[in-house]
């Protein structure tokens, strides 16, 4: 069994993406602001924000990417609400695709107003790992587009409010390729799953193994 924060046989509910240290969860390091955890699983990528000494941030992505509990690759992605030009963010996260894949790690995406971007380049990529939006809060459209394109999906704060595009989309969702998170909101992961079991009309203990579940096939755990 793997040491750290997160067992595959933990009874707590499973945040899947978040910016803090904390039992249970899954810490979101940024290359170039954050330091690999003591223990626990993370991710490491290169987010489209903080994008400074890219060859640095290269560097530093292919050492930590390899670490004993890194578990995937990200978040990283696309922006085009802030950061670089869309085409700096394209190339940036192509290198991260192509490092997922040599590692057989799964995806964790970033992504505003970028959607159509995002699918074009999974479209013309060869990729055989598992690409995950973070923070899903998008239109049936889109939602269906990315589940027609074998997306993940992890939803968080936004579930709390009934009229979220989360709300409306999560039953949607396959389940098996949902996940649940706080990622930096100001909410516990224990509202965001109450809130998600409501939207479900799942009991939680019922979320709460399912999603357990997601994680091991995912990380082949």
């Amino acid at each position: 069994m793997a040491k750290g924060y997160i067992s595959i046989e933990f009874e707590q509910m499973l945040d899947f993406h978040t910016h803090d240290l904390k039992p249970g969860s899954v810490f979101n390091l940024i290359i170039g602001r954050d330091q690999i955890p003591e223990e626990g699983y993370f991710t490491a990528g290169i987010h489209p924000w903080f994008v400074q000494d890219i060859d640095r941030h290269y560097a530093e992505l292919d050492l930590v990417s390899k670490h004993k509990n890194c578990i995937a690759i990200g978040e990283c992605g696309l922006d085009r609400l802030k950061g670089p030009s869309i085409e700096i963010q394209i190339d940036i996260f192509k290198y991260q695709i192509f490092l997922a894949e040599t590692l057989q790690k799964p995806l964790i995406i970033h992504c505003v107003k970028a959607h159509n971007d995002l699918l074009e380049i999974k479209k013309k990529l060869t990729s055989t790992v598992s690409w995950l939006v973070h923070g899903f809060n998008q239109n049936e459209t889109i939602a269906l587009r990315l589940m027609d394109s074998s997306f993940y999906f992890s939803l968080g704060k936004p579930l709390l409010h009934a009229e979220s595009n989360a709300s409306k989309i999560i039953n949607r969702i396959p389940p098996g390729r949902l996940f649940l998170e706080t990622d930096s909101a100001d909410v516990t992961i224990e509202q965001v799953y109450e809130a998600a079991s409501s939207r479900l009309k799942l009991p939680l203990k019922q979320l709460v193994d399912n999603l357990q579940h997601n994680f091991r096939m995912l990380f082949k755990l």
